[in-house]
């Protein structure tokens, strides 16, 4: 593939990495209140659920719906002074990606010019080995609010598909990088 073929596909990677930190990854619907009667034996949890996933009361003393970003859902950590996760969602869903895609805009410059990429493959195999651990914990999440026996419905969003999508496109254009290397060597 041609250079101007990676650029492309890595221009792709960075749109789809910008619009899916701020689209809607996820959609957690709390189960009904006629769950948490008083006489319930599952009463005492209602604040317990508010207050673990940021459930509200809307009208009628019913738990209303929250979707979450990657961003918010970073956010919320910081909110809630759970700093070491979210310093790790930082590292993997942000920082990381964007240090992956600088290397492999590096690289495709290099290559464009005629010269040896050099360390920047050296940085980029260190990089790929990381590339799915942002989806892995939104997997982790989502399975783990689906396991609970309290009927809280989970809906994946079209954001988390384009944060994937972003990090496929970056792994396509890091393939067709080396296979460039590897024919002009």
């Amino acid at each position: 593939m041609k250079p101007l073929g990676i650029y492309l596909l890595l221009a792709g990677s960075c749109m789809l990495f910008g619009i899916g930190l701020v689209a809607p990854v996820m959609t957690v619907t709390p189960p009904s209140m006629e769950d948490f009667a008083p006489d319930n034996a599952l009463g005492g949890l209602t604040d317990l659920l508010g207050g673990v996933f940021g459930f509200s009361l809307g009208d009628g003393d019913e738990w209303e719906s929250t979707t979450y970003t990657i961003l918010s859902v970073i956010e919320g950590f910081f909110n809630d002074g759970d700093v070491a996760l979210g310093l790790f969602l930082v590292f993997f869903s942000i920082l990381f990606p964007v240090a992956k895609l600088c290397a492999l805009w590096r690289a495709t410059v290099v290559i464009s010019n005629g010269k040896d990429p050099g360390n920047a493959f050296r940085l980029i195999d260190g990089l790929s080995k990381f590339s799915l651990v942002e989806v892995l914990v939104v997997a982790v999440v989502v399975t783990a609010l689906k396991g609970l026996p309290l009927n809280i419905e989970v809906l994946v969003r079209w954001g988390l598909w384009v944060f994937v999508g972003s990090i496929f496109l970056g792994a396509i254009a890091s393939l067709f990088l080396r296979r460039q290397v590897s024919f002009e060597d």
